[in-house]
């Protein structure tokens, strides 16, 4: 199917869209104050590892969601806002090189996001995620901190 050109009207694209949020930004606007590698770090962080990682990191995943863009559908299991009282973080963690870049999302987080409570807990997962992938992989992940100014 040929995209209309700009300023044209259309159908949606995508089969399941509402229209809701239409004309505003999907993304939270405390992440508008972070330089572009912040926002870069995070919204790459959004998709995980399809099928190669416990369900403890997908719920981290999930989590990190749910503190940087808006739910455009309520009904499905893309993001969470807490985790079930017996969450664990489980054994198969996924790709090395993805969970640095995992952690390094959950840096920003705990540095930047303006709501303690939110902070406190990319702190833990962070701690968490760390001790899970010295014990796997038996070195320290590498999560450098992203340069704070814009490029």
């Amino acid at each position: 199917m040929k995209r209309p050109g700009p300023g044209k009207e259309s159908a949606p694209i995508l089969k399941f869209d509402t229209g809701i949020g239409t004309g505003c930004p999907v993304v939270r606007s405390w992440s508008f104050e972070l330089s572009w590698k912040e926002q870069t770090v995070l919204l790459t962080s959004l998709r995980g590892p399809d099928g190669l990682a416990s369900e403890g990191v997908r719920d981290i995943i999930r989590w990190i969601r749910s503190t940087l863009i808006f739910n455009a559908d309520a009904t499905s299991g893309y993001m969470i806002e807490e985790l079930r009282p017996n969450w664990r973080l489980g054994s198969d963690l996924g790709p090395p090189h993805f969970i640095e870049h995992l952690l390094l999302c959950l840096k920003v987080i705990e540095r930047r996001h303006p709501t303690l409570i939110v902070r406190e807990r990319a702190e833990s997962f962070r701690a968490h995620l760390k001790v899970a992938f010295k014990e796997l992989y038996h070195e320290e992940p590498r999560d450098e901190e992203p340069e704070s100014r814009r490029e």
